[in-house]
């Protein structure tokens, strides 16, 4: 009997143990899950917003080549002292660029960034992506979102227009350098299309080109002139009253 009742003891003493070890190690998953969830508030509330310093277009064939040079803010409410994570650009599979920040304690700013893109028409439903990479107390926590896609990246470089009725020519002007071919829409007041003008225009900052309107579209009639590139409109304005 006094054999079975020690092996009765340790048993209790060995439950015991694993007890409090279990206590300890839940204790310090809840520490860990505590100071992980700040982080997650952090990146979840991440607002950005962008400043297009430079673009360059140019055109081979089908293909654009795209180079954005960009400053991206990058805000949130939350401060808490960690290290902040490296956030990746991504296009089918192939990182463009990326920022890192140094740390989740205050907001991060004036980050610049150059990305390089070749977008052909088969690419115009294609989407750029963003890649979160951060070491956490749980480990190395990663997470992609959708931020652009590449029709709305074309439209990042703007063109400006003004028309000259009496001399039936329009005047195409940019800050950006821009090589490509592109179709002069004319539309109507209800956007019917009048006609349609296929150019290729060389643009550099603080230079402007003119395009004669085609003899055989109504410029009296021309209510909007949109500007394409590879099937996108990437602006569209809208001429007199």
């Amino acid at each position: 009997m006094k054999y079975y009742r020690e092996i009765y003891i340790l048993f209790i003493l060995i439950g015991i143990i694993f007890y409090i070890f279990s206590i300890a190690k839940i204790y310090e998953l809840i520490m860990i899950i505590q100071g992980f969830i700040p982080i997650v508030n952090v990146l979840s509330e991440m607002r950005f917003n962008y400043k297009v310093l430079d673009a360059n277009v140019t055109q081979n064939n089908e293909t654009l080549h795209l180079s954005l040079d960009l400053s991206i803010n990058v805000t949130w409410n939350a401060k808490i002292d960690h290290p902040g994570p490296k956030m990746v650009f991504m296009f089918k599979g192939r990182e463009l660029g990326s920022i890192d920040i140094k740390n989740l304690s205050e907001n991060s700013t004036n980050n610049y960034v150059r990305l390089k893109i070749n977008i052909s028409r088969e690419d115009l439903n294609e989407t750029v992506y963003l890649k979160v990479l951060m070491n956490t107390s749980i480990g190395d926590f990663e997470y992609i979102q959708p931020i652009i896609n590449t029709s709305s990246l074309l439209k990042l470089v703007n063109i400006g227009l003004s028309i000259n009725y009496r001399e039936r020519a329009i005047y195409l002007y940019s800050n950006y350098r821009f090589k490509a071919n592109v179709e002069i829409i004319y539309y109507d007041k209800s956007l019917k299309i009048l006609g349609i003008q296929r150019e290729y225009i060389e643009l550099k900052p603080d230079e402007q080109i003119k395009v004669n309107i085609s003899p055989n579209i109504s410029i009296e009639n021309t209510k909007y002139i949109g500007i394409k590139i590879l099937d996108v409109e990437i602006n569209r304005f809208k001429i007199g009253d």
